[in-house]
Order: C-alpha cells, then structure tokens, then sequence
C-alpha cells in the first residue's frame, strides 16, 4: 500500500511503501550483528587469501614452493592458520541461529587468535624494523568500528592484545636463537627491555583509544534504539509529516499491536500554542467512539518531552488519493462514503466538537472485518469545542484556520459562530472533489480561492462529472456550500437523510466495494499503510479578506 505525502494535492505524486516486519530492538540488534560479522570475517578471509597468494608469487621462496608442490616453511603453516581460522568462523555464522552473545564471543576469540598468530608469524624476533603496531591497530579499531558489540568485548580485546604482545616478545627474547641474536647485535637486554616498554605503552595507548571509540559508538546505537521508543510503543517508519507533527509506523511492545504514533513538532515560536493544540486534539478525539473516526489508543510524554499519541493503524487510502489514482467517483458511490462521514461528525457534534480541517486528505478509505469502503475520519487538530472557553491563545489573530480549497467563509470572517455547519460546508466541498476530481473553486492563490468561497457561487458538479450525477444529489452538494449557515443543512444528521433518499437507479452496496477493491485495492490486505498528517492546516490571509 501508499501513502500520499503531507500537503499533496494533486496528482503525479510519487508514493513509496511504508510496511516493512516488525522486530524487537534487541532482535534487530542481533541481526546487524550477525550481518557485520559475515561481512568481517569474509572480507578478512578475502584479504588474506589475496596476500598470502601474491606474497607466494613475488618471493624466491614462493617461487620455489610453487616449483616443487610442497608445503615447507613455517609462515606457510601460519598463514594457513589464519585462513583456517576465518574460514571457520565465517561458516560458525551460518549454523543455526547464533545469539548476540555467541557473536561477539565468536569475534573475541578469532580476532584475538589471528593477532597472537600474527606475533608468532614474525618468529619471535619482534625487531623495530618490523613493529607489531599496524597489525595490532587493524585487530583492534576495524572490530571497534564495523562490529556493535558492547565496550566489555572490546576491553578484553586490548587487554589480550598488549598481554599477547609482551608473552609473545619475551618468549622471543628469551627461546628464539634468531631473536637471541638480533638483540645482542642491537645492544643487548637493555636495548630489548627499552623496546618493549616504548612498544607496549603505544599498544596500551591504542587499545584504550579502541575501547574509547567502541563506547562511544554503542553509546550512540543505545540512544539511537532508545530514541526508537516512546512509551509502550516501538517505532518502525516515519509514515508521513505535517504542520503539527510527524506520523509513525509503530508496534507495542507487548501485544504486538501496529498502530500509528503521532510525535508533537514544536516550533521555536509558537511552542506553547502548538502544545496546547497537541493536547487538545488527544482529548477530543479519545471522547469520540463512532466507528467511523479514527480510534486513539494511547497517549503519553517520554522523558525528553516529547509528547505523543498512538492511534489505529489503518490500511486503504484517503480521498485524495483516491481520486488522483482511479479519477472521479460514481455518484452512488461518492453517497456510500458521505454518508459515513455524516455519522462521525454527527458524533462529533453533539458533543460539540467541531472538525474544521475536513478536506479529503482526512478522510480515510479502508477495510474493517471484510468490509470494504469503510470510512475513517481523521486528524482533529484544529477541531474546536463548542462552549467551552480556551485557555490561552491557540491560533494567532489574523489566522485562518482551515484548508484554502474546502473553507467555509465562516472561517474567515470575525465574529461568526462557528458549529457544525461549517463541517456541513467542508463536506460539501469534498462531494464536489469527489464527483468532478477538483474542488469547487481552482483559483491560482489561496486569497483568491478564499474570496471565491466568500462571494461566488459553484457550478453545480454535474457540469464537470464524467458519469451522470442525479438532480437531486446535485442540490444536496450546492446547498452544504450555501455562504450562509442557516441556508446549508443544519445537521450532519439532516444531510445524511438527504443523501440516503436520492433516487439512484442502482445503490453503491458493500458487495460493490468488495468487488472495487479485489480489482484495484486488495480488500485485508498485510501490507498496511496510513495517511499522514495534512499539510499546515493554517492559511496566512487577513481576517477580512
């Protein structure tokens, strides 16, 4: 499924997928573990097959080994050893289902064993003209920086490497006749002791650096799958972004239940006001229980301040979408869904709670129990409630609220009462939209369109509808976009009784929608989606335009 993204109101938007397999934190982390360690131990076997194949090519020695077929010489026994020693860990990964814990284990002792290896590799001699320091830094920083495993690991990893390095040195010294040699020939205990200091301090200097960097990095993947949580709810994909907030795709903890978790944006300006509406949208909406509004399961304020709220995750597509993607609707069916419509705000109304955003972005087509074409009202966040004094200033003066193309002129005019009949205007411009594919008026500026709705009259939608509209369906819609309140319909109760008494020759039924959406919109589907957030619902224009 799609979703349409914020403020899209028109065709040719691009759309993306949005669903993807839920999994735990901690199941995540293990995944990326388990991926970061094949690609490690594959690149290290790569890498040294390579070298230890081109070393064999460009040397004497190997020139003469590849002559005879044999397998003499200690490095070849060594080298042999470190691909061994990858190959097998490299293959560990795939046998069964391997915890974190084996994981990390699993890199402690290969990386540990290949570096000890390496030390042995040099036969124990250890001089300065071949120091151990850029293989123990390749051991120590490249785990550091492509493996997420916790500071412990990378702890003892430092540990055993300074503690190899002076075992591994003093055995050399004192067992190895080459390494003997070497140091009586470059001054002797004292020149060896000297050394091993100045050698070790630099491994503890970069095994502490190693340490350091992994913690740092942990520290930042911890607050990362932190951040991924608020409250109960962990989440997956941002689904969309709008003028009040952010929408994502998220699953709770314990039940395994999708939902939709909407994130309060606060700008720098109007944070208190934006708080205040954020707030007042989670009370009004978790008041409204109609089947056809959209259902709030949760809300809440994390310990960084940011405030949310979790709602149903819905699968379908809105309006808007609707249209741009199949065009104009049949008369029969554009009655099915008004009528839906009509029983949320008629809900809503009589506990006078006033939308004042209905625009077809929010309004939301789905499926629920195998019904098709089920109609979910969204996004209260400018809703109003009637007789009810507001604490502080929640929109600014000379703001409109609303959608320029679905405003009612009530909106925009001071000193007019506002109550249902302003969503009666809103809903009729959604039947227009819905019946032609534009809304009533397509004036080029906002100010333009909001003049028209003030002072000019719409055509009837029949004029532009593809299929036929009947007469009276054509009077019901140009009297929700009466200018005046008192000449629309009063009620959402009353339109709805319009709507269901238009004469269509054949009504829009649920088996109709069955059969729309198994060819278009697969009914039940497990890939879901949600609208996101409308655009920035406030249109700057003076109050008396």
């Amino acid at each position: 499924m799609t979703t349409v993204p914020p403020g899209a109101e028109s065709g040719g938007v691009p759309r993306r997928a949005l669903f993807r397999t839920t999994a735990t934190i901690e199941e995540e982390f293990r995944r990326l573990l388990c991926s970061r360690c094949r690609l490690l131990f594959g690149l290290a076997l790569a890498i040294t097959v390579v070298m230890i194949a081109a070393a064999q090519l460009v040397t004497e020695q190997g020139n003469a080994f590849l002559a005879s077929l044999g397998l003499g010489g200690y490095e070849w026994a060594f080298d042999g050893m470190h691909v061994v020693s990858f190959a097998l860990a490299f293959a560990s990964l795939f046998i069964g289902d391997p915890s974190a814990r084996r994981l990390q284990d699993t890199v402690l002792v290969t990386v540990s064993f290949n570096f000890v290896v390496g030390l042995f590799s040099m036969g124990g001699t250890l001089d300065p003209d071949y120091p151990p320091a850029l293989g123990a830094s390749l051991m120590l920083f490249v785990p550091a920086a492509v493996i997420p495993w916790k500071t412990k690991y990378q702890a003892w990893l430092g540990f055993l490497t300074v503690v190899a390095f002076v075992l591994v040195h003093t055995l050399g010294y004192s067992l190895s006749p080459v390494g003997a040699e070497y140091w009586a020939e470059a001054g002797g205990m004292e020149a060896f002791r000297e050394d091993l200091l100045i050698t070790t301090i630099g491994l503890i200097i970069l095994a502490g650096t190693s340490v350091l960097v992994t913690s740092r990095l942990y520290s930042l993947r911890t607050t990362a799958q932190k951040a991924k949580r608020l409250g109960s709810y962990e989440l997956k994909d941002e689904l969309g972004e709008g003028g009040m907030g952010t929408v994502y795709l998220a699953q709770h903890a314990l039940m395994v239940r999708p939902a939709a978790i909407k994130v309060l944006k606060i700008g720098e300006q109007d944070g208190l006001s934006a708080m205040m509406r954020f707030e007042r949208e989670v009370q009004l909406s978790s008041n409204l229980t109609h089947p056809n509004t959209i259902t709030i399961f949760d809300y809440g304020r994390s310990a960084d301040d940011t405030f949310y709220y979790a709602m149903e995750y819905l699968d379908g597509l809105d309006l808007q979408e609707l249209v741009d993607r199949y065009g104009p609707m049949p008369a029969n069916r554009v009655a099915y869904l008004l009528a839906q419509v009509c029983g949320s705000l008629s809900e809503a109304h009589s506990l006078g709670i006033v939308h004042r955003d209905l625009k077809p972005s929010n309004i939301f087509l789905t499926s629920r129990g195998g019904i098709c074409d089920f109609v979910k009202v969204l996004d209260f966040g400018i809703a109003k409630q009637l007789h009810v004094k507001e604490t502080g200033q929640v929109t600014r003066t000379g703001m409109v609220v609303g959608t320029p193309s679905y405003l009612a002129p009530e909106s925009v005019l001071e000193g007019e009462e506002i109550d249902g009949r302003l969503d009666i205007y809103c809903l009729g411009g959604i039947a227009y939209w819905l019946l032609t594919g534009h809304p009533p008026f397509t004036d080029t500026s906002p100010l333009a369109i909001i003049a028209s709705h003030l002072h000019t009259q719409p055509e009837p939608p029949s004029d532009f509808a593809e299929d036929p509209v009947p007469e009276q369906l054509d009077r019901i819609v140009l009297r929700c976009l009466e200018k005046q309140p008192a000449d629309r319909f009063q009620t959402a109760r009353d339109l709805l009784e319009a709507l269901e008494s238009v004469p269509f020759e054949m009504r829009w039924t649920a088996q109709k929608a069955k059969e729309w959406w198994d060819l278009h919109h697969p009914c039940e589907s497990p890939v879901a989606s949600i609208s996101p957030l409308a655009a920035p619902a406030e249109a700057q224009a003076p109050a008396s335009a």
